[in-house]
């Protein structure tokens, strides 16, 4: 296969991706899936259904835009922060217990309680780790929020700052309003005049473009143009999490697994409701997709899709990671009834 920035059929405008689901050899359900290619200098180079109307909440996609507050703050270096803290920053975490526990002993560090955090509690993820919670009669906690990490982030930069830290999820909060300015620079989207609600860890989250998601992720490719103190945390902040992946979402999750398999030529970064976004170091694009129903097994196989056609994924790369690339489904007696995966090429 050529390079794909010499593809002759590589088009600016493709139709949405498409993610079936088959049960025995009929196609029950069909995911379409919207999707945006940058190249570094942030023109599109390839974009799937209707990329450029679409408008979405990014949800977790830009947790590592948003940890660059706890590096610019100084709280990363004061506090004596390592590269899995960072990750857990940036994490949409599996709730284990090496999550969990780092995550209290750096709310020792910064004398937070548990009760601080506004994100609320949910069973983890991590199956083995719920089913233990259960079998101690231990209801979850905070801590065991997939995004605890970025609140532990948050309350570090907010304490080091000395901003008070009650109330920090809502709208008008220093923080938010710092938030917002921040993601209105790094994705040319004007986020003060966006829609916006609550995610579902408490604290606001805006309507972002596909482009806007897609340019503000294109920021881990380390443009040389970017000021000193931003290029130096964005660097920390990739290196961190190419270093610590399980802390990013824990065993069998997909960003873990992919950036431990590639991790040193990608980045990338789920979101709830089918979103996804991330960056390809060589030669420094970026991307963002939306599935359109929101459904989360589409987005890990649009990913795995988009990437390979971009050489992003080699082909043993993504049969070694067929799990998450091409899952099968399977029924409740474990016998494989189906597979999920995209049937056609994404370019003629």
């Amino acid at each position: 296969m050529p390079p794909f920035s010499h593809r002759k059929n590589l088009e600016k405008s493709n139709p949405p991706i498409e993610v079936h689901v088959t049960r025995g050899n009929w196609t029950e359900s069909v995911h379409l899936v919207d999707a945006v290619i940058l190249d570094s200098k942030a023109q599109v180079v390839a974009g799937f259904g209707e990329f450029e109307k679409v408008r979405t909440y990014p949800r977790s996609t830009i947790k590592m835009i948003q940890a660059l507050y706890l590096v610019e703050s100084g709280a990363y270096s004061s506090l004596g922060l390592t590269p899995a803290h960072l990750t857990l920053a940036c994490a949409s975490h599996n709730g284990e217990p090496a999550h969990t526990d780092l995550l209290m002993s750096w709310l020792e560090k910064i004398q937070a309680l548990e009760s601080d955090l506004v994100c609320g509690a949910h069973t983890p993820y991590d199956e083995k780790t719920a089913q233990d919670l259960i079998r101690k009669g231990i209801k979850p906690c905070p801590r065991h929020n997939n995004c605890s990490g970025k609140h532990a982030g948050i309350l570090s930069a907010l304490k080091k700052e000395k901003i008070d830290i009650r109330h920090y999820g809502n709208y008008d909060h220093p923080l938010q309003i710092k938030f917002r300015k921040m993601l209105t620079e790094t994705s040319g989207d004007l986020l003060d005049q966006a829609p916006w609600g609550p995610d579902g860890c408490g604290i606001p989250t805006y309507a972002m473009t596909l482009i806007g998601m897609a340019k503000s992720l294109s920021l881990l490719n380390l443009d040389p143009s970017l000021p000193a103190e931003r290029s130096a945390a964005l660097k920390l902040i990739r290196t961190s999490v190419i270093s610590e992946p399980f802390y990013l979402g824990g065993t069998n999750d997909f960003c873990t697994d992919l950036i431990a398999e590639a991790g040193d030529r990608m980045i990338v970064k789920a979101g709830a409701e089918g979103v996804y976004a991330g960056a390809l170091f060589e030669p420094g694009y970026s991307f963002a997709l939306k599935v359109r129903d929101g459904n989360g097994r589409a987005s890990r196989v649009a990913v795995a899709k988009l990437l390979s056609a971009f050489q992003g994924l080699s082909e043993d790369e993504f049969v070694k990671l067929s799990r998450h690339t091409e899952p099968f489904v399977k029924n409740y007696s474990g016998e494989t009834v189906g597979k999920i995966f995209v049937p056609f090429p994404l370019f003629s």
